[in-house]
């Protein structure tokens, strides 16, 4: 092979292996019209490395699936769920899916594994498909964590509720998650707030349009509304101020406002249940104790 060729046959590997996070089976290759002699003389020059066999990678692949590949299987279950750009809530164990007739499995210690009978397929993915990810998170995750998953790839609309539901029915966990899931969630804080006060027996409905003021998070009742604060809107000035006004005009149409922010989710939710128990008790989610009609 003349130089000229062989260098075209090096950037044609590197770029296959660049629109797979740096790391590719050696089948793969060869239907992106790398063969594999090339990849081989590519491992020998130093320009790639593998990382298994039949395996080629790049110095800068993907830690993450570098990882899972290395140990014979898979990223999975949450640590793929937040590579999907759902909502996860602080998850720091990377998740492995890994066949159980792997003879040669080499999981790192701190992973969590996901051991896979004759559902392992066929196929050289270095991920979980979604079906298989919401599998996990729904039997592998607390109740909550696993809602917020379930209610962000709703949202995002990655899968219909018709199909979450036939996945669900097959986990362990299925038939309590199905009642509590709302495709309406934006966020997951949003999903935890209303969990937990579903939980907690207070009825409370997600994304209500108000006229003339847009969506609110959640509502109790006819006018106590919830906001969910994340991180991004404490460190945003602009959508402090946004909000800051929002809440005016809804106080100026008779609405009672809270904003939660992550502190008060996480770190102090038993006060912050307790306040909102309160003013259910007092009527304060209703417009007759306000002394006031609908909206004002």
């Amino acid at each position: 092979m003349r130089g000229g060729a062989r260098h075209g046959i090096r950037m044609m590997l590197l770029d296959a292996l660049r629109h797979h996070d740096g790391i590719a089976h050696l089948e793969t290759l060869r239907a992106l019209g790398v063969p594999t002699p090339a990849a081989d003389a590519a491992v020998r020059s130093g320009l790639v490395f593998r990382p298994r066999r039949n395996w080629v990678a790049t110095s800068a692949a993907d830690l993450e699936l570098l990882t899972a590949v290395s140990a014979g299987g898979r990223v999975g279950c949450v640590t793929q769920a937040r590579r999907l750009g759902l909502w996860v809530p602080d998850a720091p164990e990377l998740h492995l899916s890994i066949p159980r007739h792997s003879g040669h499995a080499r999981p790192p210690a701190e992973a969590v594994v996901h051991w896979r009978g004759r559902e392992w397929g066929r196929g050289h993915n270095t991920a979980d498909p979604l079906d298989t990810v919401l599998r996990d998170v729904a039997d592998c995750l607390s109740l909550e964590a696993a809602l917020c998953i379930l209610d962000s790839a709703l949202n995002k609309k990655l899968i219909g509720l018709a199909e979450l539901e036939r996945i669900l029915l097959a986990t362990r966990r299925g038939a309590r998650l199905l009642p509590l899931l709302d495709p309406a969630a934006e966020s997951g804080l949003e999903t935890i707030v209303r969990c937990r006060l579903l939980l907690a027996g207070i009825l409370v409905r997600s994304q209500i349009p108000i006229d003339g003021i847009g969506r609110v998070d959640l509502l109790v009742g006819e006018r106590l509304i919830i906001e969910c604060d994340g991180r991004a809107h404490h460190d945003d000035p602009l959508a402090r101020a946004r909000d800051r006004h929002r809440d005016l005009l809804l106080n100026a149409r008779g609405y009672l406002v809270i904003r939660l922010d992550i502190a008060q989710i996480r770190g102090d939710w038993m006060l912050t249940l307790a306040v909102i128990r309160d003013l259910i008790a007092r009527g304060q989610h209703l417009w007759s104790a306000a002394g006031l009609r609908s909206g004002g």
